[in-house]
């Protein structure tokens, strides 16, 4: 009788609840509830499949791009890594929050570091067990991709309405600069308020232009480019002039020389929206624009010379040896390599050898711009289409096709390259 109690005792006793880790990411800061609406979602998991949560890792405001600046996420991976966790499982709610990572691989590094240490990552809303079986690992890659995806293609899509507000002559991000001032204005042109600094426009559709400043710092500007110019000053010397006037920049620090070459060289004070001269694109190896960045080491390494000289001989330079003999020797290059490939018994490999040389010499670094120009059009108005395309590899048929569908009044073009345009796409 005592037996059978006691047989009856074990058989209602609830069964062992395993002990877990939260871990939840939200990548902008306008998701305000993102992050409740994860571990909500985590807790209801928890309850229906027997864990109990022990600890929340959260990272908030965090790209998922990749580890860098996830904290939460680092200190996770490095508890486990060391042995210091009370739980034997982790609960994420989506292979999107453990991360957007351009490489699927490095999703899959971090799940194994955890596996490897006996703990199970669990993804609580998504539509397959993560048992290990072939169809939960075909589908975890595949939800890994269209992950890193999603970031890519929104990449594309952001990049591309940026590069059209500019040519419309909306400021995509910055400080305005001495001299200068942001204006919020709404989405039809009027003007709502001036900017000041850190202060962010509230409503998507508003856009920011850049506008005069005070006159004090207007008359500034225009004596820094007489005493340059006419006067011939160095920008070491005019930082000396200002700052003997008491005078202060924009940010109420003293004059310096880089101050003064900021504003000689910025081609927004000459009216020019100047876009994309250096990219950082998903969080991959910042990307500096090769014209200013020759020029700025040119003038870093002959500080002693006059800096108009040193512009002068770094594009006369580009002129002769770049855009002339680099060309020819590249050229020379692939006709012997194309010879190389054909005799060898890789003729497909001869046919795909870019024109190198072709591009250097009309200045393009796009096969689209190469297409825009083939349909006839001018290198100014290639450029400008191939800064508005998204598809930077378009043949010929492509871009004719593009252009047929474009809408060019968009691009704030001139009416002789509407006309231009017009008539190749005809």
């Amino acid at each position: 009788m005592a037996a059978a109690e006691r047989s009856e005792s074990l058989d209602s006793a609830p069964p062992a609840r395993t002990r877990a880790a939260r871990y939840v990411r939200m990548s902008t800061d306008h998701q305000r509830y993102s992050t409740e609406n994860q571990a909500d979602a985590i807790s209801e998991y928890a309850t229906r499949r027997g864990f109990d949560i022990v600890r929340t890792y959260a990272d908030e405001g965090r790209s998922g791009l990749n580890i860098a600046g996830r904290e939460s996420l680092k200190l996770l991976i490095d508890d486990v890594r060391n042995g210091r966790t009370d739980f034997t499982a982790i609960l994420v709610y989506d292979i999107s929050r453990w991360g957007r990572f351009q490489d699927a691989d490095e999703s899959g590094y971090y799940e194994f570091v955890c596996r490897e240490a006996g703990i199970t990552v669990h993804y609580c809303a998504e539509p397959f067990e993560n048992d290990g079986s072939p169809s939960s690992t075909i589908m975890k890659s595949v939800r890994r991709v269209m992950a890193g995806e999603f970031s890519r293609d929104l990449s594309t899509k952001v990049f591309a309405g940026q590069c059209r507000l500019v040519t419309l002559g909306y400021r995509q991000g910055g400080p305005a600069g001495y001299g200068l001032r942001r204006q919020l204005v709404d989405e039809k042109g009027p003007p709502k308020t001036e900017l000041r600094a850190g202060e962010q426009k509230s409503l998507q559709t508003d856009r920011v232009v850049l506008v005069p400043g005070p006159p004090h710092e207007l008359e500034t500007v225009r004596r820094i480019y007489r005493l340059f110019v006419e006067e011939r000053r160095s920008e070491r010397e005019i930082a000396v002039i200002l700052n003997e006037e008491g005078q202060r920049t924009d940010l109420g620090r003293p004059w310096t020389r880089s101050a003064v070459h900021q504003i000689l060289s910025n081609e927004k004070y000459v009216g020019n929206n100047v876009y994309n001269r250096v990219s950082f694109k998903l969080k991959k190896k910042r990307v500096v624009k090769p014209l200013p960045q020759i020029i700025d080491s040119a003038i870093n390494q002959k500080r002693q010379q006059n800096t108009r000289r040193v512009i002068r001989d770094t594009l006369d330079t580009i002129e002769k040896v770049i855009r002339f003999e680099v060309v020819r020797l590249i050229s020379c290059y692939c006709a012997v390599l194309s010879r190389v490939f054909d005799e060898i018994g890789y003729p497909e490999l001869s046919k795909s050898i870019p024109t190198l040389a072709l591009y250097l010499e009309v200045g393009a670094s796009d096969r689209s711009m190469i297409s825009f120009m083939s349909l006839g059009l001018s290198r100014v108005t290639a450029a400008i289409l191939n800064d508005a395309a998204v598809n930077k590899s378009m043949t010929a048929s492509e871009a004719q096709a593009w252009l047929k569908n474009a809408q060019l009044e968009a691009y704030n073009l001139s009416p002789i390259l509407v006309k231009e345009i017009r008539r190749v796409a005809r």
